[in-house]
C-alpha cells in the first residue's frame, strides 16, 4: 500500500508526462493512404470498394447567397431594442403670474380736524397735501374707507384692495 503523499507524487508526475506528450508531441502525423482509381480497363482490386466520383456538379448561385434582411409586417424582427423603459420627459411649468398688488402705501398721516359732519384727516404725499372726509377720493386712485381711533383704511381703487395707515401725529 502507499501512502497519501506518495498516491500525489506520483498523480503529479503522470500529469507531467501527459502534458509533456501533449506539448512535445511525436511529430509524426498519421497518414491514410486514399485509394487510387484503377486505370481505364484495368479490374479493381478485390479488397477496394468501388468508388465512384459524381456525374457532375451543381452550379452555385452566387446571388441567393447575398443576405436580404428578413421583414414580416413592416417590423426588423432583427432590429436592436433595449429593454430600458423611457423616462417621461416633465416640462417645466411656468409659475402663475403674481396676482397684482397695491403699492405701498404712499400716504402720510398729518392730522386730523374735528368738524359738525365728523372728522377731516389731512394727509401728505411727498408735496402734496390732501383733506379728506370718509367716503371721499383722494387723488382718483385712493378712498378713504373708514376712520377708527387707531387707524385709517385707504381702498386703493383700480384692485379694491384695502389698505391701514396707523396715525402716527407728529
Amino acid at each position: 500500500m502507499f501512502t497519501a503523499t506518495q498516491r500525489r507524487i506520483g498523480l503529479a508526475c503522470a500529469l507531467l508526462l501527459a502534458i509533456a506528450i501533449t506539448v512535445v508531441g511525436d511529430d509524426k502525423s498519421i497518414l491514410v493512404e486514399s485509394p487510387k482509381p484503377p486505370a481505364p480497363g484495368e479490374p479493381a482490386p478485390a479488397n477496394q470498394a468501388r468508388i465512384e466520383a459524381p456525374e457532375k456538379t451543381a452550379p452555385i448561385e452566387v446571388a441567393k447567397l447575398s443576405r436580404v434582411p428578413p421583414v414580416a409586417d413592416g417590423v426588423d424582427v432583427f432590429a436592436a431594442k433595449s429593454w430600458i423603459r423611457p423616462t417621461p420627459v416633465r416640462t417645466a411649468l411656468a409659475p402663475p403670474p403674481a396676482q397684482p398688488a397695491a403699492p405701498p402705501m404712499p400716504f402720510q398721516y398729518v392730522g386730523q380736524i374735528q368738524g359738525r359732519e365728523g372728522p377731516t384727516i389731512l394727509l401728505s404725499r411727498g408735496a402734496e397735501s390732501f383733506s379728506v372726509k370718509t367716503g371721499e377720493a383722494i387723488d382718483n386712485d385712493y378712498r378713504l374707507e373708514s376712520v377708527t381711533g387707531e387707524s385709517l383704511t385707504i381702498v386703493y381703487l383700480p384692485l379694491n384692495e384695502r389698505q391701514t395707515l396707523n396715525p402716527e401725529p407728529k
